[in-house]
């Protein structure tokens, strides 16, 4: 489902919280077609199409510049245009306008969403010890060649050189640190000092014998979408877009858009941000975003009043705790939140707020704390400090195993949780905090422990062929199921049996077999299955299920120097039996003992065994044995 959505990051300085702003940009809109059209001129100031009625309102309303959005067309039917237009002009009544036309998908404001990240300090890391990374490094530290994307502000440039423990991960493209989507082409200068501080939670270089560590040794993609904490929501798509194309494994969003009084009642589309977030998830990319820092309970307000990008089920949405496992205040917190994450105490600068890097030279945020930073080292608080713990959990799960998808990345960082339930007993907020707190090396763990035996292992008729079924495992890490199967079959003489044993994989808990008659002329096959995780560590088999076929009747034509001359199967069902002579004929298979006589159609037969005692039966039906 698409829903609307704006943007701002998870950890703005303290005044975005007290100076109103503009929801989104004036004299903006953002134009979703499902087909695409040629802007092929400007005609005194205002674009021309080749779409007459799209032209004729951009007559009447004054546009003055008309372009595509560079988002990449997964679906095959998205393509979105970006509108200038007079800010005179009635947006809504433009909007209406535009919602008549056929193939219109969606008219919607270029919206502004902001960071969600507040006050500075933190004690030294002490969320790194509280999620249990330390022991998570000694499964997995941390792999190169997953790069995880932080669209925010910006990363820390000083004398034509980056933070020197970010440097080291930090992807450099064509002599730029990163990607600059507010002044293209220049260096992407961390202003605001948020982006530094975000980059350097997840992956601050390791020990490299300076400052801090960061939550994995991976590559850093660093896409700078704002200067001073307001993004258009057209940047933030494109940032989206531009990390995959890049290769991105793992997205992180510390920003926001929530409905407010400047937003207009009349919109419920939100396309754009949509579409971007559903094309690099089904790209197999991990998106992260904070739920904002407004203190307010998001439960069940209308999908347009909730908190975006958060609010889309693609993506792992991210509330702050503090030290002691406690909520923020300052953080949202709703019953569709997926976890929570370490973001700091919040409000007054104490070693409750998070340590990392911050720029070595004089940014707009030292404004209001102008004495509680240092150089290169500072603290900050706010969900948009949860929302990368997060971001770098995704990316130690993806460097032990790459090809796990983002709803597994996802259900394995929820399952593997801490619960923080009795720490936040009695509170407004009991329930509303997601899975729990983040337990990295738990997380780990299960990647690096095979599943259990699934239970529950049963079968059925159905239609004449086995049917097996069993219960999901609960391990949030389990792919698929392998299904063992083995058949006993009948080849021929001298009473040789074959088993051939095959394997079949299959994410349902249930398989049946069209290949096997029940009842058939193959005597038996046997049926085991076991749990396969995305690492390849396999559970042990369940114990078997039998389905016996019915053994067809078999008579004997000649015997001669103890060997079987022809046998074969009686087709037409009749009785056809030797009697025996106990000192005649003798032949020994497998240790089954078969004694057959001359052809006097005496219609009986024997069988016997080691003791050569024979005894009689009507039918001379051989069950086969392995």
């Amino acid at each position: 489902m698409k829903r609307k959505s704006l943007i701002f990051l998870a950890a703005i300085i303290c005044f975005v919280g007290l100076i109103a702003k503009p929801s989104y940009r004036k004299g903006e809109l953002i134009l979703h077609l499902d087909f695409p059209i040629e802007i092929e001129s400007n005609r005194n100031g205002i674009p021309r199409t080749n779409n007459d009625q799209i032209n004729e309102i951009a007559e009447r309303y004054g546009f003055r510049k008309m372009n595509r959005i560079p988002l990449r067309n997964v679906s095959g039917s998205d393509y979105f245009y970006h509108i200038d237009f007079d800010t005179t002009q009635d947006l809504r009544e433009i909007i209406n306008k535009l919602k008549q036309l056929p193939d219109v998908l969606s008219v919607e404001p270029n919206y502004l969403f902001e960071l969600h990240a507040f006050d500075p300090y933190f004690p030294l890391q002490w969320a790194l010890t509280k999620i249990q990374v330390t022991s998570a490094w000694n499964i997995e530290s941390g792999d190169e060649a997953i790069k995880i994307a932080v669209l925010d502000g910006g990363v820390d440039y000083y004398n034509s050189n980056p933070h020197p423990d970010l440097k080291n991960n930090l992807i450099n493209y064509s002599g730029n640190w990163g990607i600059n989507l507010v002044n293209p082409g220049d260096q992407p200068i961390d202003v605001l000092g948020h982006g530094t501080h975000v980059l350097g939670i997840i992956g601050a270089v390791r020990g490299n014998n300076i400052g801090i560590a960061g939550m994995a040794n991976i590559s850093l993609l660093n896409i700078k979408v704002t200067d001073y904490g307001t993004i258009p929501m057209e940047i933030a798509a494109i940032g989206i877009d531009t990390a995959v194309a890049l290769g991105a494994s793992v997205i992180n969003m510390s920003f926001g858009y929530m409905y407010n009084d400047e937003t207009p009642g009349v919109f419920d589309d939100f396309d754009l941000l949509c579409s971007a977030i559903q094309n690099a998830y089904s790209e197999d990319v991990v998106l992260v975003a904070s739920v904002g820092n407004n203190g307010e309970d998001l439960t069940g307000l209308a999908d347009s009043l909730q908190m975006y990008p958060a609010f889309f089920p693609e993506v792992i949405s991210v509330c702050a705790t503090d030290q002691n496992d406690i909520k923020g205040g300052y953080s949202n917190y709703a019953d569709w939140i997926d976890v929570a994450a370490p973001g700091g105490y919040g409000y007054t600068l104490n070693s409750d707020d998070i340590y990392l890097t911050i720029p070595r030279y004089y940014v707009d945020y030292e404004r209001i704390h102008p004495n509680d930073w240092s150089r290169e080292y500072g603290y900050l608080w706010g969900t948009s400090m949860a929302a990368p713990h997060v971001s770098g959990l995704a990316g130690l799960i993806l460097s032990y195993e790459p090809n796990i998808p983002p709803d597994a990345v996802k259900e394995i960082i929820k399952q593997t949780a801490d619960d923080i339930s009795n720490q936040n007993s009695g509170q407004l907020w009991f329930g509303k905090i997601g899975a729990g707190r983040i337990n990295a090396y738990s997380a780990l763990q299960l990647l690096q422990n095979p599943p259990s035996t699934p239970t529950g292992f049963t079968s059925s008729n159905s239609g004449g062929h086995p049917r097996i079924y069993w219960n999901k495992n609960t391990e949030a890490d389990v792919k698929e199921y392998k299904v063992k199967r083995v058949l006993y079959n009948w080849i021929g003489l001298p009473f040789k049996w074959e088993t051939l044993t095959s394997y079949f994989t299959t994410s349902d808990t249930f398989y049946q077999d069209n290949s096997f008659t029940i009842g058939s002329d193959n005597d038996k096959v046997y049926y085991s299955v076991c749990a396969v995780d995305y690492c390849g560590n396999s559970s042990s088999y369940t114990s078997s299920i039998m389905y016996q076929g019915t053994p067809p009747l078999w008579k004997t034509s000649i015997v001669e120097n103890d060997t079987i001359i022809y046998c074969e199967p009686d087709l037409d069902g009749t009785i056809f039996s030797y009697e025996y002579d106990p000192d005649t004929f003798f032949v020994s298979v497998n240790n089954l003992y078969l004694l057959a006589g001359d052809d006097d159609n005496n219609q009986t037969a024997s069988i016997s065994f080691h003791s050569y005692v024979s005894f009689d039966i009507s039918v001379f039906k051989l069950n086969r044995v392995s």
